[in-house]
């Protein structure tokens, strides 16, 4: 048992940055395979079906692309292109709000991010209800909802535009390291989630902390584990009678024996369980810091307005068709 306590120490101490090396490589992977990015942006399901609201089926979709065209570096996928796969096969307009569907046709069609969504019109209530969507194509993740309503009037155009406006400032995860994306990079490996958002510091120390604590906790269970062999192997000198009694030439030294050996291995046992504790801790941590750290200013996935990491709250005047509002919203950037 001692012999491999040693085995693994040399093991821990060769290959104990490993978990750093491998962390800090496959971040560096992700961001130099970073392509240009391609969008989908698919017709909203029109639920009533009916002509008179078709200028809503694409009308988010062009809004949207107006507005995130000059800022962010993709190439949108043609509507002939998914109108093609829709006809091939044989498609219903209500699969263009289905999850599953969309995820298969954004991964057929090399989409990185899909838009779309539905709406509604209770012609009866004069009501139209609004709902769009932006799904992340490769982790199958809907990255950002939203949905409106408003009367058939002229306030219907500024539903479209709000949820559009909403949907554009969303789509920048898309560009961007996503906060989920860092924490479950961050579970599978410490340090990895803060590589992800370009924060390589944190994910050094973070995955360093992580390796020596789990290092430290494989070797204090070893170290516990060969004491109770120790224990149970133990034999003091002593000689068995005929009938079969066990009799030691020192008493007091056998027992002072097992007395040493029981204590050494009570000690190792708390031990072994602190630092399994403190491994949790910087493991649970490590997530919950990935989560909320901001992406580091220089990583850029196609944006072209990268600028400083953080939130900025602004009015922004607004002018639509006899209407003048403004509109009071935050945005990361």
């Amino acid at each position: 048992m001692r012999q491999n306590v040693k085995i693994i120490l040399i093991l821990v101490i060769v290959f104990g940055l490993s978990p750093v090396r491998f962390a800090a490589r496959t971040a560096e992977t992700e961001q130099s395979s970073a392509k240009r990015k391609r969008l989908l942006f698919l017709d909203f399901y029109n639920k009533i079906d009916k002509k008179d609201y078709e200028w809503l089926e694409n009308s988010i979709g062009d809004s949207m692309h107006e507005l995130i065209k000059n800022k962010y570096d993709y190439d949108r996928i043609e509507r002939e292109v998914w109108l093609k796969y829709y006809k091939d096969r044989r498609m219903k307009a209500a699969d263009l709000f289905n999850k599953e569907i969309i995820a298969r046709m954004g991964r057929t069609l090399g989409a990185d991010g899909v838009i779309f969504g539905q709406f509604d019109v209770n012609e009866q209530n004069g009501e139209l209800f609004i709902e769009g969507k932006i799904m992340n194509v490769p982790v199958v993740e809907i990255i950002a909802t939203k949905s409106g309503s408003s009367d058939l009037s002229p306030k219907m155009f500024d539903t479209v535009e709000n949820v559009s406006t909403v949907l554009a400032d969303k789509i920048r995860d898309l560009f961007f390291p996503s906060d989920l994306g860092a924490v479950w990079r961050a579970a599978v490996l410490p340090g990895w989630g803060h590589y992800y958002k370009g924060q390589k510091t944190w994910g050094y120390l973070w995955s360093g902390a992580f390796a020596t604590s789990a290092a430290f906790s494989l070797v204090s269970g070893l170290r516990f584990a060969s004491l109770v062999d120790d224990y149970n192997n133990l034999k003091p000198a002593h000689e068995v009678s005929p009938d079969g009694g066990i009799g030691f030439y020192n008493p007091a030294r056998a027992a002072k024996q097992f007395d040493d050996l029981e204590k050494q291995t009570n000690q190792w046992l708390e031990i072994t369980k602190v630092s399994l504790y403190v491994t949790a801790g910087i493991w649970l941590l490590n997530i919950a810091h990935a989560w909320f750290i901001a992406p580091a200013a220089q990583i850029d996935y196609g944006a072209q307005d990268t600028g400083k990491a953080g939130y900025s709250f602004h009015l922004e005047r607004l002018d639509r068709r006899e209407h003048l509002f403004y509109a009071y919203h935050y945005s990361r950037f």
